[in-house]
């Protein structure tokens, strides 16, 4: 929503269109994580930040002029916020499979083990660790 605050009535520009801008909320979320994924992030930036009077129109009701102050810190706080979140989302998820994967938690208990520790050693009475085929 500070997006859509301070960016949505900038003129649209070689990346800022009917598909990714900031007027609407669903288009505003849209952009955001296109962004967040580096999909054309730096032409947005910049079609944001484009301020002067060649990008902006006469009509003082729209004020359609970029916002480079603003533009800049709000790309800025969301890029090192957004990629921190993002980046220890996907780490996290991967560690996870990894623990699941291999061995983080038991898929046996211990109690199971003993149970067939105790079940072996009844039919391995010279600790052979070895059972011949007629005993199955």
């Amino acid at each position: 929503s500070i997006g859509k605050a301070f960016l949505a009535r900038i003129k649209w520009g070689f990346s800022l269109n009917r598909l990714a801008n900031f007027r609407e909320y669903s288009r505003a979320i849209f952009t955001l994580f296109a962004q967040l994924s580096l999909d054309d992030w730096n032409n947005i930036m910049w079609d944001c930040l484009i301020s002067g009077p060649e990008a902006c129109t006469d009509d003082e009701v729209m004020n359609d002029c970029g916002a480079f102050g603003t533009g800049l810190i709000y790309f800025i706080s969301y890029f090192y916020l957004g990629a921190y979140i993002f980046a220890n989302l996907i780490i996290s998820i991967i560690l996870d499979n990894f623990a699941w994967c291999f061995g983080g938690g038991q898929m046996i208990a211990d109690t199971e083990i003993q149970s067939l520790k105790r079940l072996w050693n009844t039919y391995d009475l010279g600790i052979t660790r070895r059972m011949p085929r007629w005993q199955f």
